[in-house]
């Protein structure tokens, strides 16, 4: 009897072991889902920070980018504005206006390129340069006049404003009152006529402004002269 006693308080023993081993699976196995659903946390705030690392990233490459695009755009600026100014200061040197006279000279520079002609405002201070040599008399608003024509012709058949200006000079100093306009309209009407086929326009109203002078015609005769010598199949509009 006590044997059956030692033996069922063994076995209890045994079952409370059990139980309790039981317990420490059961408790073992939601120790490992809580383990798992930490770790699927940590997987998961792994993914989001990684995206957003990731998000982060380009985002800064992006502004990164942005910003070599517009220290590159601030480059392009700083260059213009010191060739402008460098393309003034010969302008200043070339003609010798100072003061108000340089204001007004880069005014009409601006206003020249504003309205569509050269490929820089300093270009185009070069060419007024070149043209204020030759027109030093001229006050400002007959200045920006000549300046828009001479560019106005050079920009359409493809020829030099100062080349347009050297001829202008010569008619004006050779017919009559010819203003500057009047000989632009005129060089105008023979580009427009006989389509400069030859290339020598320009050169032959330099070149024979003075003799047709000479002989008591006016600006308008000599250009009808050429325009109907290009219709008659004149090679050169000087023969």
């Amino acid at each position: 009897m006590a044997k059956k006693r030692v033996i069922s308080a063994v076995l209890t023993l045994k079952d409370k072991d059990f139980a309790s081993g039981v317990k420490k699976a059961t408790s073992g196995t939601t120790d490992f889902e809580r383990q798992l659903k930490q770790s699927s946390n940590t997987v998961g705030n792994f993914g989001r920070g990684a995206v957003n690392a990731f998000k982060n990233v380009a985002l800064g490459a992006a502004a990164l980018a942005g910003a070599f695009v517009g220290i590159a755009g601030i480059g392009d600026i700083a260059t213009d504005i010191l060739e402008t100014e460098t393309a003034f200061n010969r302008l200043s040197a070339k003609t010798g206006a100072t003061g108000k006279e340089l204001e007004a000279l880069k005014g009409t520079a601006k206003d020249v390129f504003n309205a569509g002609f050269g490929e820089s405002v300093g270009q185009v201070a070069n060419d007024l340069g070149k043209l204020k040599s030759m027109f030093k008399d001229l006050g400002e608003k007959d200045f920006k006049n000549l300046a828009m024509g001479a560019n106005t012709i050079a920009d359409l058949y493809e020829v030099g404003t100062d080349e347009v200006g050297k001829s202008v000079k010569t008619m004006t100093a050779n017919f009559k009152g010819l203003t500057q306009t009047d000989a632009l309209d005129l060089m105008t009407t023979a580009f427009q006529k006989t389509g400069d086929y030859s290339g020598d326009l320009l050169d032959t109203f330099n070149e024979y402004s003075p003799y047709f002078s000479a002989m008591g015609m006016s600006a308008k005769d000599f250009t009808n002269i050429l325009v109907k010598g290009s219709e008659a199949g004149a090679f050169n509009l000087d023969k």
